[in-house]
């Protein structure tokens, strides 16, 4: 545990040092001592700052969704047809829960959401639009929340039918038994 605790430390430092735009100052009037000084190269200081909803250091600081519902089926919809559903949470965390992304497998699926931070005991929405243009049968549909939870990833799901319109028969397909 101790070793988990001094890598989170030494990567908040990082994090801290690396969104610092001051250059370090070096001054000779310090006593000489026996302790070694860190100090950042201009290199190290170029480096992209770390996210910081891929680091928490403390396990019980972070926010959660409390879904309502997490899958919704549209049932059977006409191929063509736009659809949408609400899936409706309360951030049950102990921060501000906020939804830095949200993946989706395909673009006839679109997820909207509030960019603002959720607080803690707040309620807040994600609403999944679906267009079934170009879609028949079965249809599942994953959307992936990123935010400063644990784990970072959190799926909803949405599923229906898409029925196709019907084929209009030709004469090769009549099967009658008619001459024509």
């Amino acid at each position: 545990m101790k070793k988990t605790s001094l890598f989170f430390g030494l990567a908040i430092s990082a994090v801290m040092l690396s969104c610092n735009n001051e250059k370090a100052v070096e001054t000779t009037d310090a006593p000489a001592s026996s302790e070694t000084v860190a100090t950042t190269t201009p290199a190290e200081a170029q480096k992209p700052a770390v996210n910081p909803l891929t680091i928490i250091s403390d396990s019980t600081k972070f926010g959660k969704f409390e879904f309502a519902e997490n899958k919704f089926d549209f049932g059977t919809i006409k191929q063509g047809e736009k659809v949408q559903h609400t899936f409706k949470f309360k951030n049950t965390g102990t921060v501000p829960l906020i939804i830095a992304d949200a993946k989706t497998p395909c673009g006839c699926t679109v997820p909207s959401y509030s960019k603002e931070p959720i607080p803690v005991g707040g309620e807040s929405e994600i609403v999944v639009a679906f267009d079934s243009k170009g879609k028949s049968s079965k249809q599942l549909k994953t959307i992936r929340l990123f935010g400063n939870t644990i784990p970072t990833e959190t799926k909803i799901i949405i599923s229906g039918t898409v029925e196709a319109p019907a084929k209009p028969a030709t004469a090769a397909e009549d099967h009658s038994g008619h001459n024509h």
